[in-house]
């Protein structure tokens, strides 16, 4: 993990909280030294869960005779002994936590993640978090190790906006799970929805299933299972885990009961000496249904693919190498450049912020469902997200997710269109859906997502601005945005409005709120834009006065990219090298279905923004390696136009490289 983060990794000093979650899935909070926080597994993101005792890491060792086994956190409810050293990071989607203690034969690392993965909705609403630990036998003899993860069901736990928090914890049940194509576990299982009326149906949304798993990592490993009650004073499993690295199962806690529940899992292996070696555990977490506020019931997009937090866990750990791989590429990709590196930390934090306030929304009659961001204001009712926090969050999403940042935006549509009809307008949230779809369709130039949902816009956005505008309420921005979105629909009437809007503001009207964002410097800093109209890429980094070379990731929608600047006195040289064509939605659909589109990147004019004004005496480009007829015009403040002649179509792999040759002596 440390290649991810960057640095190397200190002593935790302190409380480091990462919600670990994707797309509508909820969360599980990581706290770094102090393990498990918060969980909001269902629906329940105005009112989360607190911390459950029984859930915690453990590590056991025997080695020339003697057995150590202790918690990995500073601290633990039930006095057990703990990790004296420990040093965590975090990063969404990924939190990584190390023991340091001197005392033992081995050292014991432990990465957790969720798979976030950019441009794939289905594979980032995986209700699951993946636990990975990596043991190594830093003797030289042999060692036995077991580590082992204890998990307290929140299932029956949650809240909603009207209800506050509520407990639901009976007929709760913990089976442990017959060893199959290498993978071992327990399950918990919630009563069935119809065992007792319920005053508000988003009670049930706390159902449902949960389940600890883990793969043998290899067929020597000796796995445990047990259940056990975490009301108790201590774990009774904990003395057989310290005396032989394995858990007993506590029978009494099998049964359904009105008490908390919870299992524990442990895996034991013999180490050579300097061996290394994984293993993986998962929670998975699974609701077969959602209700809202207004008792209408849809199935979460996962639902469609697994049956049940059993069938979760069992897809994650087939195949966690290969969603562990994608869900860190873009941070991987970062922590290649040294700017990358410093910007991290702040991306990071945005991105988690937009996916742990996603929740599952009913769209249509049909048994799917989309996604929308939710906020929560103070008294915990549910309510769309400030225009401001929405749109510092929509430069992450159109960097990796614009699928969703287009759900949302139609799901807001479709809340004002219901309020109208209700004769409850809401003018600021018609105007806030213009500023978001103006802001989707300057970044993705996607028409076709634009003429679907232009009629209803259109609807809302014009009697809403009109009637801002009677109050003095409406902003430059909220104009601006409907005359570019009814420009670019070719409604001249609508477009008529808007300009005749801004007329009546004020030169000194309100510009409206935008707050940058860490996603708008990181573009800003690398300075490439894409223009898909005009065919245009352009390139203006934010060199420092002394700096001389810039690199470092683009995060474009549809594409991603690496881009290198070179300044030297005599030659400036930049290179974009296209790595990937992202698939972008053509139209509204519902989240995670119907057709995507790949476009290439045909290129007619690559624009350069010099950091310092220049005489230039040549511009040379090439495509592959491969010299490109071209023809430059300098301008002012520095900017060099050069026109491709013929365009080029560039695809993955593909580097574009233009060098322009400055006039000696200035």
């Amino acid at each position: 993990m440390a290649a991810l983060f960057g640095g190397q990794a200190g002593l935790d000093s302190g409380p480091s909280a990462v919600r670990l979650g994707g797309i509508g899935t909820g969360w599980i909070e990581w706290r770094g030294s102090e393990g498990f926080g918060a969980t909001a597994l269902s629906q329940n993101h105005a009112y989360p869960v607190a911390p459950q005792r029984g859930s915690f890491l453990a590590v056991w060792t025997k080695a020339q005779g003697r057995t150590t086994a202790r918690v990995l956190a500073r601290s633990s409810h039930y006095g057990l002994p703990c990790s004296e050293k420990l040093a965590s990071r975090h990063a969404f989607p990924f939190a990584s936590l190390a023991s340091l203690d001197d005392d033992l034969p081995v050292t014991v690392s432990v990465e957790l993640f969720a798979p976030v993965i950019p441009y794939d909705v289905t594979a980032s609403s995986i209700p699951a978090v993946p636990i990975v630990f990596t043991v190594r036998n830093v003797s030289r003899a042999p060692v036995e190790v077991a580590v082992a993860v204890s998990w307290e069901t929140v299932l029956g736990l949650g809240g909603a906006s009207g209800l506050g928090p509520f407990s639901l914890r009976r007929g709760i049940t913990a089976r442990a799970l017959a060893t199959s194509a290498g993978v071992a576990g327990i399950s918990f299982m919630g009563p069935e929805l119809e065992d007792e009326p319920v005053a508000d149906l988003r009670m049930h949304n706390a159902r449902g299933s949960q389940a600890l798993l883990t793969r043998f990592p290899s067929p020597d490993a000796d796995v445990t299972v047990c259940a056990w009650d975490p009301a108790a004073d201590a774990p009774r499993w904990w003395n057989t885990f310290k005396e032989r690295g394995s858990v007993t199962e506590d029978e009494a806690s099998q049964a359904g009961t009105t008490r908390n529940v919870a299992g524990a899992v442990a895996v034991r292996l013999d180490m050579k000496a300097n061996e290394t070696r994984e293993i993986p555990f998962v929670i998975a977490w699974h609701s077969p249904r959602i209700y809202d506020r207004h008792g209408a019931d849809f199935r979460p997009l996962y639902a469609g693919r697994f049956a049940n937090a059993e069938a979760v866990g069992r897809f994650v750990l087939e195949d966690r190498g290969a969603l562990r791989a994608l869900a860190s590429e873009w941070q991987t990709r970062l922590s290649r450049s040294v700017a990358g590196e410093a910007a991290l930390p702040k991306l990071s934090v945005e991105l988690e912020e937009a996916m742990c306030v996603t929740q599952w929304v009913a769209q249509g009659e049909g048994q799917a469902s989309s996604a929308a961001l939710i906020g929560s204001g103070e008294d915990g009712a549910d309510q769309s997200l400030s225009l401001e926090r929405r749109f510092r969050m929509q430069s992450a999403l159109l960097a990796l997710f614009p699928e969703l940042d287009a759900a949302d935006i139609e799901w807001r549509l479709a809340t004002a269109s219901a309020r109208r009809l209700l004769q409850e307008e809401d003018d600021r949230l018609s105007a806030d859906v213009a500023v978001l779809a103006a802001a989707h369709v300057h970044a993705t130039s996607n028409r076709a997502w634009l003429s679907a949902i232009w009629p209803g816009l259109r609807e809302a956005a014009i009697p809403a601005l009109g009637r801002l505008a009677e109050r003095r309420a409406s902003t430059r921005t909220d104009v601006e945005a409907l005359l570019d979105l009814a420009t670019l629909a070719n409604d001249a009437d609508a477009a008529a409005f808007a300009a005749g809007l801004g007329e009546k503001l004020p030169d000194s009207g309100r510009v409206g709120a935008h707050t940058p964002s860490a996603w708008d410097d990181w573009r800003a800093l690398i300075g490439c834009e894409w223009n898909p109209e005009r065919q245009e890429l352009v390139l203006a980094p934010r060199l420092g006065p002394t700096q001389s070379r810039l690199s470092g990731p683009i995060f474009l929608p549809g594409y991603w990219a690496w881009c290198e600047w070179r300044q030297l006195p005599s030659r400036t040289t930049v290179e974009v090298r296209l790595d990937r064509v992202m698939p972008m939605r053509v139209a509204p659909r519902r989240l995670g279905l119907g057709p995507s589109l790949t476009t290439p990147l045909a290129v007619r004019q690559v624009t350069l923004r010099l950091p310092r004004r220049h005489t230039i005496e040549d511009v040379r480009v090439a495509v592959g390696g491969a010299p490109t007829a071209c023809t430059a015009r300098q301008g002012e403040g520095g900017r060099i136009e050069v026109s491709l002649d013929p365009p080029v179509t560039v695809g993955p792999g593909d580097r574009i490289t233009v060098e322009v040759m400055l006039e000696s002596g200035r």
